[in-house]
C-alpha cells in the first residue's frame, strides 16, 4: 500500500494533510531548525559531530508519527471522516475503533516499538520517538507487556493473527523509514548512531519544537481531500511555514576577549578590581565551565557576569544567556538593565528575549514589548536588535529564547520531573546559565539546584554563580556537582590549581573559584577598597528605635527598618507616623497589589537610591520586610533590622552607606547598624523570627557577631563560622543549642528527602524511566514544586461601589466596571494586574479550601467576566466601598500606603 492514504491531520471543515506530508513538514522545520537556529554548543552537548547531528534529527522528524500508522489511530482520526476511512478499507484495510482498544497504544510509544521491534532501528533512537508528546518511555514495560505490538496485535493491525493485514502495515511503515533515511541522508538503519542520554534529550526536545511547528495550521495549512502536493509544492509551503514562523536570528558573540575599552562602552563605567579579574579569568579559560564569583553587595557583580558571559559564550559558540534571580521583583527591577546589555550585544542581529516568571504579562512595560513582537512578526523586517516572540511565549517555550531573565525557577525545573522537561533542557543547552543570589535558596530548593548543575555539566552549559554570602561548604558543593555530570568521580590533588590546597575552605574575600575542563582553580582578588566599618547595637524596645531616630535623623538623612513579618512592618509602620509626623515614611513589603509595589519602587529609588540627592533623603525612613534585602538597589544612612542567619544579615547590612556620597549628615558619617531583640525577652530574639529561620542558626548569628562588622573583608568569614557546624559555641544553655541544632539537621535532612520525590533522575544512559510514577499536577503546581513553601492564594483586589466594580485607587471619575457586562480587553488586563498573594497563614491547610470555595461564592455576580482569557480561573476578591471585607471569620482591609491588612473577626 502507498502510504499515502494514511491519516496526519484533519479538521472539522473538511480539510486535511496525510501523514506522510505530516512527517515532510515536520523534517523540513528540522532541517531549518538545525542549520538556522540550533547552536554549535547544543550540537556539541549531544556528543555528536554537526552532521550526524542534523541528519539524526531530520530522521527522527521524518518519522516521528509512523505510530499513527495503525489500525487504532486511523481508525480514531477518521471517525467523522468517512471519505477518508472509505479511502483506507478501499485498499484493503481493517480500523478499529471503540473502547477496546483504547489508550493501549497511544501513538508516541506506538511509533517506539514499530521502529525498534519492527525495522531495527536503534533503542536510543527509537526513545526519542517515544518520548516526542512529553513523556520518557517506560522503564521497562508499557501497560505490564515486554512487547506491545503482541499484546495488542488488533490495534496495530486490525486483526489479530492476519498475515495480509500485517504485511500490509509493516510495509507502510518500511515505505515511512525509507523516506525517512533518503531525506535525512543515511542509507540504512544500521547507520543511526548510538545516541547518549543527553542527545536522546534534546533530540527530544527538537522533536516536540519541530512537531508543533509543523502541526501549526497557520504555517502548515491544511488541504481539501482531493488536492495532492508534489514536491515542488512541498518545498515551496516549507519554505513559506518556516518564513511565517520568523524566528529571530542566531545570537553569536564575537568577543572572544574583554577588556576595559569594551567592558566600559557596554556598561558605561570603567572597570573595578573585580570585574576585571572576571573577565580577565574568562579571556584565559580553554573550556569554560562553572564560575562562582563571591564579591560583597553593589560591587558590580551582574556587569563582571555579563562581562563573562559574552566571552564564554564566543568560546563555547552559545546561542544565548539565562539569567536567574531569587523573585519577580529582582527579575523586573534587572530586566530593563539586561534588555539594554543584549541590545547593545546583538547589534547586527534581531535576537529574541523574555522575561519568565509567573506575573512577567502583567508587567505594563514587557507587555507593550509582547504587542510590538506580534507586530514585527507580521511585517517584512524589524529594526529593533530585540524582540518578544509570540511563540516563544508560554511556560514551556519561554526558555528557547536567545536571552531570558527568569526566576530561579526556571532553572531549577530542568530537574522536576515534568512532562516536557526536555524543552527546558534544550533552551538551557545552548547558553551560558548565570544565577544570582546562590546562596539564597533554601535545602529543598538547593536539591533542584544541585542536580540541574548535575545536567549543565552533563550537557557542557558554562555556568556563573553570584553570591555576596556563601557557605564555603555550598561553594563546594556547587562545583562537585557540577564536575559529576561531566563524569568526575572524585577530585584529586593533580586536578586542583589554587593558591591554597583548602580551596573548599577558603575564606578569601572576594574570591573566585572555577573550573577549565575539569581542573579547578581559585583565587582571592585584591581589590583597593577601604573596609566599611559598621557599628553593631542591640535595641530591645521600640520607644530605643524611635528615640534614636530622632536623634539621629534631626540633622537629615534616611533611615531603613528591616522586620521579618508583615505584621511587625505594618506596627512599626503606624508607630513611626505617629512618632514622627513630619517625616515621609514608606512601607515596603509583599502584601501590596502590583501596581502599589511598582510605585512604591520608584518612590523608594528616588528618595533613596543611588542617585538620590540630600535633599530627596532628608527625612525618609524605609520600613519593610525580607524583600529589602535582594530586590532594590538603595543607600540607608542608618539600619535596624530583626535577627536573621548572618548571610541574610549581611546583606541586609550591606544596603547601609551602599554607594559613596561626597558627605552624608553630621551624625551618620560612620554607619550604625542596630538588631533588634524581643522586647519580652532578655537578649533574645522575637518568636516571629525563630518560626521563620528557627532557633539554630539565630543562636549561631547572636553569638558570633562582633560588635563592628568590617565590610567587605569580614564577610566570609562571619558567613563560615555561622555555617562551620564543626565550630562549637560558648553558650550558656547547652542543653537548648544541642536540641536546636538537632531540629535543625532533622529540618534539612526532611527537606532534601522532600524534594527527592519530585526530582527529575541524574544523568544516565537513556531517557526511560525519568519520568514514571509522574504526580500529577499542573504548571502552576509544578513551580511549586521547586519551592518548599506553603501554598499560597492569588487573589485580584476590587472594590465594590454604588456604581459598580473599581480598580483601588482608580480615579473616582472613572467610569465603573458592571458585573453583568464583560470588560474590554485592556480592562480585563488592567483588572488582572490588581493581583495579590493572600498572608501564608490563609494557604495552610486548615482553611485554604473554605477560603476558595467563599471566594468562588462571593464572585458569582461576576461570572461573565471568566470568558476573557485574562481572567478565566482567577479568584477576584470584592471589596466593600471602605476597603474592607469579611471573609471565613476573618477581617481584611486594603490600604495603598500600608498594604493588606487582617485580623480576627469576633
Amino acid at each position: 500500500m502507498n502510504p499515502k492514504y494514511l491519516v496526519g491531520k484533519t479538521d472539522n471543515n473538511g480539510k486535511w494533510l496525510s501523514l506522510l506530508e505530516h512527517l515532510r513538514d515536520t523534517a523540513a522545520i528540522m532541517d531549518y531548525l538545525v542549520r538556522e537556529w540550533v547552536s554549535d554548543s547544543i550540537v556539541a552537548s549531544c556528543k555528536l559531530d554537526y552532521n550526524t547531528f542534523r541528519k539524526s534529527a531530520i530522521f527522527v522528524a521524518a518519522v516521528h508519527d509512523c505510530g499513527k500508522a495503525s489500525a487504532y489511530f486511523q481508525g480514531l482520526i477518521t471517525e467523522k471522516n468517512p471519505y477518508l476511512a472509505g479511502q483506507l478499507e478501499t485498499n484493503g484495510f481493517v480500523l478499529c475503533r471503540g473502547p477496546l482498544y483504547r489508550g493501549k497504544t497511544p501513538h508516541a510509544s506506538a511509533g517506539q516499538w514499530i521502529l525498534n521491534s519492527i525495522l531495527g532501528v536503534r533503542e536510543s533512537v527509537a526513545y526519542v520517538v517515544g518520548a516526542h508528546h512529553g513523556d520518557t518511555p517506560p522503564r521497562k514495560k508499557y501497560n505490564g507487556t515486554d512487547n506491545l505490538l503482541e499484546s495488542h496485535p488488533e490495534n496495530f493491525y486490525g486483526r489479530e493473527k492476519d498475515h495480509r493485514l500485517k504485511e500490509l502495515w509493516e510495509n507502510a511503515w518500511s515505505d515511512i523509514v525509507e523516506e525517512g533515511l533518503a531525506i535525512s541522508g543515511f542509507q540504512t538503519v544500521q547507520e543511526l548512531p548510538e545516541l547518549a542520554v543527553e542527545a536522546q534529550i534534546i533530540l527530544s526536545g527538537l522533536l516536540m519544537m519541530a512537531d508543533w511547528i509543523a502541526s501549526n495550521t497557520y504555517y502548515f495549512p491544511l488541504h481539501s481531500f482531493s488536492d495532492e502536493i508534489s514536491d515542488e509544492e512541498q518545498h515551496i509551503r516549507s519554505k513559506c511555514g518556516w518564513s511565517r514562523l520568523k524566528l529571530s536570528e542566531n545570537w553569536e558573540s564575537v568577543i572572544n576577549r574583554m577588556n576595559e575599552e569594551l567592558f566600559a562602552q557596554r556598561f558605561h563605567f570603567v572597570p573595578n578590581d573585580i570585574q576585571r579579574a572576571v573577565f580577565r579569568i574568562a579571556n584565559n579559560l580553554s573550556s569554560p565551565g562553572i564560575l562562582i564569583i563571591e564579591a560583597q553587595m553593589g560591587c558590580g557583580k551582574t556587569e563582571a557576569a555579563l562581562g563573562a558571559a559574552e566571552v564564554i559564550a564566543s568560546k563555547c559558540h552559545s546561542k544565548g544567556i539565562f539569567f536567574g534571580l531569587p523573585t519577580q521583583a529582582t527579575c523586573n527591577g534587572i530586566y530593563d538593565r539586561l534588555y539594554t546589555w543584549a541590545e547593545s550585544v546583538s547589534e547586527d542581529t534581531v535576537n529574541s528575549i523574555q522575561l519568565a516568571h509567573g506575573g512577567a504579562m502583567y508587567d505594563k512595560n514587557y507587555y507593550q514589548q509582547i504587542l510590538k513582537g506580534r507586530a514585527a512578526v507580521d511585517e517584512e523586517e524589524s529594526d529593533d536588535g530585540m524582540l518578544v516572540h509570540p511563540w516563544l511565549q508560554g511556560n514551556k517555550r519561554s526558555l528557547l529564547a536567545d536571552f531570558v531573565i527568569g526566576t530561579v525557577d526556571q532553572f531549577l525545573l530542568a530537574s522536576l520531573r515534568k512532562k516536557h522537561f526536555a524543552l527546558r533542557h534544550l533552551g538551557l543547552a545552548g547558553k551560558v546559565v548565570i544565577i544570582d543570589e546562590a546562596h539564597a535558596y533554601d535545602a529543598y530548593m538547593n536539591e533542584y539546584l544541585m542536580q540541574s548543575l548535575e545536567w549543565m555539566g552533563a550537557y557542557g552549559v558554562p555556568v556563573i554563580l553570584l553570591s555576596a554570602t556563601l557557605p564555603s561548604d555550598m561553594r563546594t558543593s556547587f562545583v562537585k556537582r557540577y564536575l559529576k555530570g561531566k563524569g568526575v568521580k572524585r577530585i584529586e590533588g593533580a586536578n586542583v590549581f589554587t593558591n591554597s590546597n583548602h580551596w573548599e575552605t577558603s575564606i578569601g574575600y572576594p574570591l573566585l573559584t572555577w573550573t577549565d575542563g575539569v581542573s579547578i582553580h581559585q583565587e582571592e582578588i585584591i581589590q583597593h577598597v577601604v573596609d566599611r566599618p559598621i557599628k553593631i547595637g542591640y535595641l530591645s524596645s521600640r520607644d530605643e528605635v524611635v528615640a534614636i531616630l530622632h536623634d539621629k535623623l534631626c540633622s537629615g538623612g534616611c533611615a531603613c527598618i528591616i522586620l521579618n513579618t508583615v505584621r511587625s512592618a505594618q506596627t512599626y509602620y503606624n508607630i513611626l507616623k505617629e512618632a514622627f509626623p513630619d517625616y515621609e515614611i514608606i512601607i515596603y513589603h509583599s502584601q501590596f497589589t502590583l501596581e502599589d509595589r511598582l510605585a512604591k519602587e520608584k518612590i523608594i529609588r528616588e528618595r533613596m537610591g543611588k542617585r538620590s540627592k540630600d535633599k530627596e533623603r532628608n527625612g525618609v525612613i524605609l520600613v519593610g520586610t525580607q524583600v529589602l534585602e535582594q530586590s532594590l538597589d538603595y543607600d540607608a544612612d542608618i539600619m535596624f533590622s530583626e535577627l536573621c542567619p548572618m548571610d541574610l544579615l549581611l546583606q541586609r547590612m550591606g544596603r547601609e552607606h551602599r554607594h559613596f556620597r561626597p558627605a552624608r549628615p553630621q551624625k551618620l558619617q560612620n554607619p550604625e547598624f542596630f538588631i533588634l531583640l524581643d522586647e519580652e525577652q532578655e537578649h533574645s530574639y522575637d518568636s516571629g523570627s525563630k518560626k521563620i529561620y528557627g532557633d539554630y542558626l539565630l543562636m549561631r548569628t547572636l553569638n558570633l557577631l562582633p560588635s563592628i562588622v568590617n565590610l567587605p573583608n569580614d564577610i566570609s568569614p562571619l558567613v563560615q563560622a555561622v555555617y562551620d557546624e564543626s565550630r562549637d559555641l560558648s553558650v550558656s544553655d547547652i542543653a537548648s543549642y544541642t536540641e536546636a541544632k538537632k531540629s535543625h539537621r532533622d529540618f534539612i535532612a526532611n527537606k532534601k528527602q522532600g524534594a527527592k520525590t519530585f526530582i527529575l533522575g541524574k544523568p544516565r544512559k537513556d531517557i526511560c524511566g525519568m519520568l514514571e510514577n509522574l504526580p500529577s499536577y499542573d504548571d502552576e503546581d509544578g513551580c511549586r514544586n521547586v519551592r518548599d513553601s506553603d501554598s499560597t492564594i492569588e487573589v485580584l483586589l476590587l472594590r465594590r461601589d454604588a456604581d459598580g466594580v473599581r480598580m483601588l485607587n482608580t480615579d473616582p471619575d472613572k467610569k465603573a466596571f458592571q458585573t453583568s457586562i464583560l470588560p474590554e480587553e485592556d480592562e480585563c488586563i488592567e483588572i488582572a494586574r490588581q493581583r495579590i498573594r493572600l498572608p501564608r497563614i490563609f494557604g495552610q491547610s486548615f482553611i485554604v479550601k473554605n477560603i476558595v470555595n467563599e471566594l468562588e461564592r462571593k464572585q458569582e455576580e461576576i461570572s461573565i467576566w471568566k470568558q476573557s482569557p485574562w481572567l478565566r480561573g482567577e479568584l477576584i476578591f470584592l471589596l466593600d466601598s471602605d476597603s474592607s471585607a469579611n471573609l471565613c471569620g476573618y477581617k481584611f482591609v486594603y490600604d495603598s500606603e500600608i498594604g493588606l491588612r487582617f485580623e480576627k473577626g469576633e
